[in-house]
């Protein structure tokens, strides 16, 4: 190899070194093989968490599959595959994939690189309107008319190389936005991923499953928040044939002390304090609740047990609307044993309003009920407790957020129709012929109305070219 020819090899070089260097990475996470390598090991994934059990104890691996590989899997990542780093990180990467493309893309249509760089006869007969004509202009000077035919129609022209000596090639398309929804699209798809597997990670997601009767709490503790989350009532409507038609819970949200937040939960109605969501997963009969009625007003204070087997009289106490009163029970007995065969509650009224020492005894409470100073108390069956399930993923405004672009990006799809066409100019003589292929009819019409603003001799040759008539 001569000096000069080595001095050019190097600096042809060069250029390309560097342009693989800047665009190695992006280049490598848009890899098609690596998407498909990322999304197998996600199915095999999920497949595997249908068989195995997920987040059970020791006793349900060893059940299912066998004192020798039970314990095994118990203490493997396939007791939570759905929070396992490496699941997460296969989330992560196809997100970055998808916006590893995005960016490629985006810098295509940026610098007019939407459209092929070759142009074939082959490829003009493969579209489904196609003809050819012969126009009375040199080759070079129709493809530069033709071109600003075509932009004045609103095409986007990009000139291509031809597979034949003194032919040119052209690409036009129309409908550019669809090509930036389509970009918009992988955003929105890969912020979607990032948000479920950012929302996914261990120190930011929390679940759990607490089953309450009426007046208990499950204390929740996520992401550095304490509070407690107190059941007051669950139940559920039927119809006049006895089919439930709507199940339903009444819960409040305690911290410090005090109620900062309390709603109706129902299937697809959550109650959310910082980042948890409460919801009625389902029902079941327990416990016992006193019913106070005064006119209109209705309340209702549950009998709460402690651990010991006896009331857990500050989880029973509440505030009535009419009279304003605070009420608790202090104790309970049941109906075993004792001349009392009936159970019944012993119930105690603050008129103050508050938890005083200014207690008043209503008495003992049973299921034929007592008046105290003009206000009802009832004991009556506590009706349903309640399964809720907890649940905090901070991810969720983030994957909604990608939901919406997403949606935005879908918009150019629906509402714009794309024409594409492609043609190959030939010299002929003085003259030159143009093969035509068009996406639809209108591209051809665009294409036809192009010509006819030359001003000049154009004739229609034909309106079906093979490849093999040219070759």
């Amino acid at each position: 190899m001569s000096g000069n020819e080595a001095k050019g090899s190097s600096a042809t070089r060069a250029p390309q070194e560097a342009s693989g260097r800047k665009g190695g990475l992006v280049n490598r996470l848009a890899s098609v093989h690596l998407l498909l390598w990322l999304v197998a090991i996600l199915a095999a994934a999920m497949a595997v968490a249908t068989v195995v059990p997920q987040k059970a104890p020791a006793e349900v691996y060893n059940h299912a599959l066998g004192h020798l590989i039970g314990p095994l899997v118990y203490r493997s990542t396939l007791r939570d595959i759905y929070g396992a780093w490496w699941f997460i990180g296969a989330f992560g990467l196809v997100a970055l994939s998808l916006l590893a493309c995005s960016l490629r893309r985006a810098g295509q249509l940026l610098r007019g690189r939407g459209g092929a760089t070759h142009v074939s006869r082959r490829d003009v007969a493969a579209r489904p309107n196609r003809s050819e004509w012969r126009i009375a202009l040199e080759a070079d000077e129709a493809a530069s008319a033709l071109t600003k035919g075509l932009q004045k129609a609103g095409y986007a022209v990009q000139p291509a190389k031809a597979d034949q000596k003194r032919s040119s090639g052209l690409t036009a398309r129309r409908g550019p936005a669809m090509a930036w929804g389509v970009v918009i699209m992988h955003v929105g798809m890969a912020l979607v991923l990032l948000g479920a597997a950012y929302g996914r990670l261990p120190a930011n997601s929390y679940s759990a499953v607490a089953d309450l009767d009426a007046g208990e709490s499950y204390q929740v503790q996520a992401g550095g928040d304490t509070f407690s989350v107190r059941l007051l009532d669950a139940g559920q409507e039927r119809d006049e044939e006895g089919r439930p038609t709507r199940f339903w819970a009444e819960a409040e949200i305690i911290e410090d002390g005090e109620v900062v937040k309390s709603g109706l939960i129902e299937p697809n109605r959550p109650l959310r304090y910082r980042g948890v969501n409460t919801v009625l997963q389902s029902l079941s009969s327990a416990g016992y609740v006193v019913a106070v009625s005064k006119g209109e007003a209705r309340s209702a204070v549950p009998v709460v047990f402690g651990p010991d087997g006896s009331v857990a009289m500050l989880e029973t106490v509440r505030q009535l609307e009419d009279p304003p009163w605070v009420v608790f029970i202090h104790d309970f007995r049941s109906s075993a044993g004792g001349a009392d065969a009936a159970p019944a509650a012993h119930v105690f009224a603050d008129p103050t309003g508050q938890l005083s020492h200014n207690w008043e005894k209503v008495g003992w409470v049973g299921s034929e009920g007592l008046t105290y100073s003009g206000v009802h108390f009832r004991l009556v069956p506590g009706g349903q407790a309640a399964q809720l399930l907890l649940d905090r993923d901070i991810g969720v405004p983030l994957v909604w957020f990608g939901f919406c672009i997403f949606v935005l990006g879908s918009v150019p799809l629906i509402g714009i129709r794309r024409r594409t066409l492609l043609a190959v100019v030939s010299a002929r003589g003085a003259a030159c012929s143009v093969l035509f292929g068009g996406s639809d009819a209108r591209a051809e019409r665009d294409f036809e109305r192009a010509i006819s603003d030359l001003g000049v001799k154009a004739t229609k040759i034909g309106d079906v070219v093979t490849a093999s008539d040219h070759e």
